[in-house]
């Protein structure tokens, strides 16, 4: 995030240990939870949306069609 990421996709740091888990569905709905929460603590402290490396919002990018 620091680095410039906008976001990120979840994958193994949140689940990884979910297939050898002996109760899976408790396994995501707390150690799973846990994890994307801390990791969307992060991204919404430090990440930017990246249209601002060009503009202010949204709203001021002009959107053209190619023919």
């Amino acid at each position: 995030v620091e680095a410039g990421a906008s976001g990120f996709l979840c994958g193994r740091a949140i689940w990884k240990e979910f297939v050898k888990a002996p109760d899976r569905e408790e396994f995501l709905s707390t150690v799973g939870v846990k994890r994307l929460n801390e990791i969307v603590d992060i991204v919404e402290e430090k990440a930017k949306p990246w249209y601002k490396k060009y503009v202010d919002s949204l709203g001021d990018i002009e959107l053209v069609r190619g023919e």
